[in-house]
């Protein structure tokens, strides 16, 4: 069942790093095609948002980084790779 839910978990990073990316990507083109001075405060805005998509960004990696780090799996399954795994 860990499996499944690790599979699960990583499936949702892929899809929100992925979408989080798209995110950003919008948000530095419009700024870039933005009339600055016309639009100040949609300008500010738009800061703001592309801001909040990089710190969710980071904050998600973050949080994998975490997850691995807290995750004895991955040295369980070196082991069995290695032959070493005890049955």
């Amino acid at each position: 069942m860990k499996d499944k839910s690790q599979k699960t978990s990583h499936s949702l990073y892929v899809t929100s790093e992925a979408l989080l990316r798209s995110e950003i990507g919008f948000w530095k083109e419009m700024i870039l095609r933005s009339q600055a001075p016309a639009a100040s405060c949609a300008m500010e805005r738009m800061e703001q948002a592309l801001a909040l998509a990089e710190f969710r960004l980071s904050n998600l990696g973050n949080q994998a980084r975490q997850s691995l780090k807290n995750d004895p799996a991955p040295a369980n399954k070196v082991s069995c790779i290695r032959g070493n795994s005890q049955h």
